[in-house]
């Protein structure tokens, strides 16, 4: 892990819950270039009468290529890129499933509501 920076306000329970996440980590495969991932979450919960909701949004990033993308309105993601990850990893020998799921744990990390959003985008 090269960068890491959590904030957490409040609990799940609270009025109001903030927390964001980011986090800067590589693989080095021998042999081969490192791949290096980039990953960001927020969310923000009101349990406020009259306000929204659940805010939520994340991406990941593997070598500049945006491979996840998800907020409350929308989520995208390559599981090809992800696949080809895994190749490259030298980890193919694993479902890419799997793969993603590692992936997901290791990017989330501390966070289970990150965890969760990237869960399900990831589960066709």
């Amino acid at each position: 892990i090269k960068q890491f920076n959590h904030t957490r306000l409040g609990d799940e329970k609270s009025d109001l819950f903030m927390e964001t996440l980011s986090k800067k980590f590589s693989f080095s495969p021998s042999g081969s270039d490192d791949v290096e991932f980039v990953f960001e979450w927020s969310v923000s919960c009101k349990n406020i009468p009259g306000m929204v909701g659940n805010e939520f949004s994340t991406t990941l990033i593997a070598n500049g290529t945006r491979i996840l993308s998800a907020s409350d309105v929308h989520s995208s993601v390559s599981m090809e890129a992800i696949s080809s990850i895994a190749q490259h990893l030298n980890s193919d020998h694993i479902p890419t499933s799997d793969f993603a799921w590692f992936l997901g744990f290791i990017a989330t990390h501390p966070s289970d509501g990150a965890f969760d959003v990237i869960g399900k985008a990831m589960t066709p």
